[in-house]
C-alpha cells in the first residue's frame, strides 16, 4: 500500500489533486524468477531435500542412541543375573539383545560411512534393514525382546523403558514412512561394495 507524503499516512486518506498516482512502478524484472523457500536463498526443492536429509539423519542418530541404551541394558543384565541353570533364558535374551543392537548399529554405521566387506555381508544377510519399513518392523520386533528381562527385578524398570523406546522408534519410522513418504523419496541405503546398487 502506498503512503502519502504527509506523516506516513496511506495515500487513500489524502485528497487527490492531480489524479497522479504515488504508487511506484514495479517491473517484473525486479523480482527473481526463481521462487525462494526462505531468506537464505534456497529453492523449494532444495529446502525439501535438506528437510528430508535432516529427518533421515535424525532417525539414524536416534537409532544409534537406542542401540546404546540396549547395550547398556545388556551389560546391566549380565552384571545382575545369577549364573545358574535357571538363568539360561535370561542369558539368551541378553545375548540376543547384544546381537540385535549390534546389527542395527552396524547398519547405521554403514549408512554414515560404508565399509565394503561389512556392507556386503549385511546387505546379503539382513537386507530388510536397507528399507525404512523393514527397519521399522525390525525395531518393533526387537522391542519385545526387552520385556524378556522382567524376571530380573533390578532391571524391570530399565527393560520396560528400553522396550518402549525401541517400540516408539519403530512406530515413528512406520508413521513417517506412510504419513510423510516424501521424506524418504531420496533415501539411499548404503551401497559400498556394489558397483550397481540394488
Amino acid at each position: 500500500m502506498a503512503m502519502s507524503a504527509n506523516y506516513g499516512e496511506p495515500q487513500w486518506t489524502a485528497p487527490s489533486n492531480s489524479g497522479a498516482s504515488n504508487i511506484p512502478d514495479v517491473s517484473p524484472n525486479d523480482f527473481s524468477s526463481t521462487p525462494k523457500a526462505d531468506n537464505i536463498g534456497m529453492t523449494p526443492s532444495e529446502a525439501k531435500t535438506e528437510r528430508s536429509t535432516m529427518v533421515q539423519s535424525s532417525l539414524s542418530i536416534l537409532n544409534v542412541a537406542i542401540c546404546g541404551v540396549m547395550i547398556y541394558l545388556g551389560v546391566k543384565g549380565i552384571l545382575a543375573v545369577e549364573f545358574s541353570f535357571a538363568s539360561i533364558s535370561e542369558l539368551f535374551v541378553i545375548f540376543y539383545m547384544f546381537v540385535f543392537s549390534a546389527l542395527l548399529l552396524a547398519y547405521e554405521a554403514m549408512w554414515w560411512k560404508g565399509i565394503k566387506s561389512i556392507n556386503k555381508l549385511l546387505r546379503k544377510n539382513f537386507g530388510f534393514l536397507y528399507g525404512i519399513k523393514g527397519k521399522a518392523v525390525y525395531l518393533v520386533f526387537v522391542a519385545f525382546l526387552c520385556f524378556g528381562l522382567e524376571g530380573i527385578p533390578t532391571l524391570e524398570s530399565i527393560s520396560w523403558i528400553t522396550g518402549i523406546v525401541w517400540l516408539a522408534t519403530g512406530v515413528l519410522h512406520i508413521f513417517l514412512s506412510f504419513a510423510k513418504p516424501h521424506l524418504f523419496s531420496d533415501y539411499k541405503p548404503p551401497t559400498a561394495g556394489y558397483d550397481n546398487p540394488v
